[in-house]
């Protein structure tokens, strides 16, 4: 999360690992578990991106489909959000296009 790069307003020091944590806390809530460091490390991204993929398709982020449990809770409408929920992830990648996606991330 990169709060501090928003809108103009800037989020830092304890109020951003407040916020950070909030987030974290609400991922798990939904089912989406992810460690604070992997969610806040510019580094992981890529990382962090293909597990929020793989939990909106139940698991599996070469799925063809969202969960639509999962996908109810999700922000959609911006550009490449059908790409992303419709398509395989490494199918994804490659059709966003360098503006619309996150840094590339294999899983083994």
């Amino acid at each position: 999360m990169h709060l501090h790069k928003t809108a103009g307003a800037s989020v830092t020091g304890s109020l951003l690992e407040l916020v950070e944590r909030a987030f974290q806390g609400h991922l798990a809530e939904l089912g989406c578990h992810v460690s604070y460091d992997l969610m806040t490390d510019p580094n992981q991204a890529g990382l962090f991106w293909w597990k929020q993929v793989a939990w909106l398709k139940a698991g599996n982020a070469e799925a063809t489909t969202p969960d639509p449990e999962r996908a109810r809770v999700c922000k959609i409408g911006w550009s490449a959000s059908n790409t992303w929920a419709y398509h395989p992830y490494a199918e994804a990648f490659a059709l966003a296009g360098p503006g619309k996606r996150r840094p590339a991330y294999t899983h083994n």
